[in-house]
């Protein structure tokens, strides 16, 4: 075989090559047989678990380790002194003959990955509680004294305009369009209050708020989103209304202005949890850091209420989530 400059040869891989790849690889493997009994496993595989391969030889995964027979997932497994240890695992089939002649399974320890997602997900939740506090602050601020104060303006600039000579119709022009950028400055910052802080909350229920809020959003960036809700209960724990509402607001301001197919909404009750179901977003890029951001954001809030976040991509366009939150944590 010639070489890739055309000069020297390159051998041939042979079976024995590859036994002593496996050997020396640091990633653990075991070969597994149809009963799923270890044939034999590599130096990784013996400092990974802490067996030696005679040890490990003619044992099931599960006796030697905490588990049956793997296929692809992450799961806890055990060392022989019995600490925990967090692994990947994955197998590859072997076939003679097109038969089944057992299996590769390949270990890979994610303990050190496991405590970084950990403690990554624990910062996180703190930055959005802080955050969370944050708004209530600002929205309490723009409620008590920037909204009052702009009251106390329109209403000096109606007495003024009123106490006006009638011989000064320009003057009363321009007060009328002060009182209009007054009016419209009131407004916004009544909008930014209620994006801030969530009071309806306490008055609504969670379907009838995240109704509102997809009418709001529509109005405001002239996204075409239409809302559905079945069985959700009337009375919903106040933090898993907070999380749905902040979860579906993020994804809102995903969306695509000029989207032609309307974003879907639906919220589902069932006896012991809430579904919901966002459709059409668009786009969302993943890879972007705002939407990255988000996105964490929405998943992490979405599990300190014990919840379940999935984000799904379908052929036919557009990007798709659906969160379950448990009712009832017993």
């Amino acid at each position: 075989m010639q070489g890739p400059n055309g000069g020297g040869s390159i051998r041939a891989i042979t079976s024995e090559h590859l036994e002593q790849l496996v050997v020396l690889c640091p990633v653990a493997i075991a070969q597994i047989d149809a009963r799923h009994h270890v044939r034999y496993c590599n130096r990784s595989f013996e400092a990974l678990f802490g067996y030696r391969a005679r040890e490990a030889v003619g044992r099931t995964l599960e006796s030697l380790i905490g588990i049956g027979k793997p296929i692809h997932l992450a799961t806890r497994a055990r060392r022989k002194d019995q600490t925990p240890i967090d692994v990947k695992i994955d197998v590859i089939r072997k076939t003679r003959s097109d038969r089944p002649a057992g299996d590769w399974a390949i270990f890979q320890d994610v303990t050190a990955l496991r405590s970084a997602e950990a403690t990554l997900s624990k910062m996180t939740q703190m930055m959005i509680g802080a955050q969370e506090r944050e708004r209530l602050g600002i929205a309490k601020a723009l409620h008590d004294d920037v909204a009052q104060r702009l009251t106390v303006l329109q209403i000096g600039l109606e007495r003024l305009k009123t106490d006006l000579p009638s011989a000064r119709p320009a003057l009363k022009a321009q007060l009328e369009q002060l009182q209009t950028e007054a009016k419209g400055v009131a407004s916004r910052v009544r909008t930014l209050s209620l994006d801030l802080d969530v009071p309806m909350l306490n008055l609504v229920p969670i379907d009838k708020a995240v109704e509102r809020l997809c009418d709001d959003i529509a109005a405001r960036r002239g996204v075409k989103i239409h809302f559905t809700s079945s069985h959700v209960r009337r009375s919903v724990p106040h933090d898993v209304s907070l999380a749905l509402f902040r979860v579906v607001q993020d994804a809102l301001n995903l969306a695509e202005d000029r989207g032609v197919r309307p974003v879907r909404v639906v919220l589902t009750g069932t006896p012991g949890s809430i579904q919901v179901g966002i459709r059409g977003l668009g786009s969302v890029r993943i890879d972007e850091d705002e939407a990255a951001l988000r996105l964490l954001a929405m998943r992490e809030r979405v599990a300190m209420v014990h919840g379940t976040f999935a984000i799904a991509a379908p052929p036919e366009g557009g990007t798709e989530i659906d969160i379950g939150v448990p009712l009832s944590r017993d």
